[in-house]
C-alpha cells in the first residue's frame, strides 16, 4: 500500500520541479546569450531574435532575460554602427567616397552614437550577468 505524500513532501517537490524549471530556463537563456556573443555580424540579428525568443516563465529569469536583451541591443546596435563606419571610412581611403560628401561628415557622430551604445551596454551586460548568476543558483 502507497502511503500518501505528506505536506511538507508535497512542498519539497514543488519546490524541487520550480527549481528545475528556474534552472533549465537560466541555461537556456544563457546559452542563447552565449549564442549571440559568439555570432559572427552576419549572424548577429538572428542571434538577438533567438535571444528575444527564449520562453521564461520564472519570475527571477523573466527579469535577467530582460536585462540581457537589452544588454544585447544595445551591444547590437553599437557593433552594426561600428561596422557600418568602418566600411565607409574604408571607402574615404580608396576613393569611393570624397571626404565631404554628407555620409562622410555624419561618420564621427556615428561613431560617437556607437560609442555611448556600447557604454550602455557595457552597464546592462552587468546586470543581465548578476541576475542570470542569480536565477542559476540552486
Amino acid at each position: 500500500m502507497r502511503r500518501p505524500i505528506s505536506l511538507l513532501g508535497a512542498i519539497v517537490l514543488a519546490a524541487t520541479a520550480c527549481n528545475g524549471t528556474k534552472l533549465h530556463e537560466a541555461r537556456t537563456l544563457t546559452a542563447a546569450l552565449e549564442q549571440f556573443s559568439l555570432a559572427t555580424p552576419s549572424d548577429r540579428g538572428r542571434a538577438l531574435a533567438g535571444l528575444e525568443s527564449v520562453t521564461v516563465t520564472d519570475t527571477h529569469v523573466a527579469k535577467a532575460k530582460a536585462q540581457c536583451v537589452a544588454y544585447a541591443r544595445k551591444l547590437h546596435e553599437a557593433l552594426t554602427l561600428k561596422d557600418e563606419v568602418a566600411v565607409r571610412f574604408a571607402d574615404i581611403r580608396t576613393g569611393l567616397i570624397d571626404k565631404n560628401d554628407p555620409i562622410a561628415i555624419t561618420l564621427p557622430t556615428k561613431l560617437d552614437r556607437a560609442e555611448a551604445s556600447l557604454k550602455e551596454a557595457s552597464a546592462i551586460h552587468s546586470q543581465c550577468r548578476r541576475l542570470l548568476t542569480e536565477s542559476s543558483a540552486p
